[in-house]
């Protein structure tokens, strides 16, 4: 059974079988990215269950969670194929073969919607070279449902995913984000939570606004909304367990005049940064000279 290839209008994209039937089949098939439940079994969709069990192939992270996922909302795959980050490679060419054969295939991945940190990303990119439709199926997203309950305000948001392991790496990533957006949002595994919280402090400051949301949709769902220093020692005293969405208040994006540029470097000579690493942080938000933006840092630092 072929899925369909043009989506009626007011309706979704998958038709019935008696509908398919009567028309010609393409001579590829269709790539969807089907968005699954992040840990609630109720946020399954009608059409993600609909795609998933009429397609050819679904390719899965996990292929043992995925089927247990499927199996309690009695979604009945023809076939599960694993493609993951270790095989991704070689599993990408059997099913751009696949695809060229005229099969439908289902990108999912273990929870939430594919492509916003889990694998997939060089059959998508093979799929739209090679001119084959991609189709997008959305839904769940611990992104989205995070960014939903964080009220940190703006309009704008940076998507870090899961940051460095070593906390230099970390810390060079998170001074990076600093003022990307008004809010930034990253995933963090629970054995990494303190030492990221203690990086983010150090970067950010014990006073920024800070959002940790733990098993979202699941039955121990937790959000909590503090200031990171009172966040970090909340984590010192309780074990952090479970999948977490970070969300810290950005700085903002406007470019920085002289006086707010002599704040900024105030602050962070503060924090025990270098004069050359400021430097390097404020440039692109400042209208001033690196000369003139390095005198003004110095001068701070006599101060101090």
């Amino acid at each position: 059974m072929k899925l369909d290839k043009r989506p009626a209008k007011g309706k979704a994209n998958v038709k019935t079988s008696e509908t398919l039937a009567s028309e010609p089949k393409s001579t590829t098939g269709t790539l969807f990215v089907v968005a699954t439940p992040i840990g609630n079994s109720m946020d399954w969709t009608e059409r993600a269950k609909d795609v998933l069990s009429k397609v050819d192939i679904v390719a899965a992270e996990d292929t043992r969670l995925l089927k247990r996922e499927m199996a309690k909302v009695k979604i009945s795959p023809k076939k599960v194929f694993s493609h993951h980050e270790h095989n991704e490679e070689a599993s990408t060419k059997g099913l751009m073969e696949a695809l060229n054969n005229g099969e439908d295939i289902a990108l999912a991945s273990d929870a939430g919607t594919p492509m916003v940190s889990d694998p997939g990303f060089r059959l998508l990119e093979a799929a739209l070279k090679g001119n084959i439709k991609v189709v997008p199926v959305p839904g769940p997203s611990s992104l989205t449902a995070a960014l939903s309950v964080a009220a940190l305000g703006g309009k704008t948001f940076f998507f870090g995913g899961f940051l460095p392991v070593q906390t230099e790496p970390r810390k060079r990533a998170l001074k990076r984000s600093k003022r990307a957006a008004d809010k930034l949002v990253f995933l963090e595994a629970p054995h990494r939570l303190r030492e990221m919280l203690a990086d983010a402090e150090d970067v950010f400051g014990p006073e920024t606004l800070t959002v940790v949301c733990r098993e979202l949709t699941k039955p121990y769902e937790e959000i909590k909304i503090d200031n990171l220093g009172a966040i970090k020692k909340f984590f010192q005293v309780n074990e952090p367990r479970g999948e977490f969405v970070v969300l810290f208040k950005g700085a903002s994006t406007e470019l920085l005049d002289a006086a707010e540029t002599q704040s900024e470097a105030h602050a962070l000579l503060g924090f025990g940064r270098s004069a050359s690493d400021i430097l390097e942080e404020l440039q692109p938000f400042t209208e001033l000279s690196r000369k003139q933006l390095y005198d003004i840092i110095n001068k701070v630092k006599k101060e101090i």
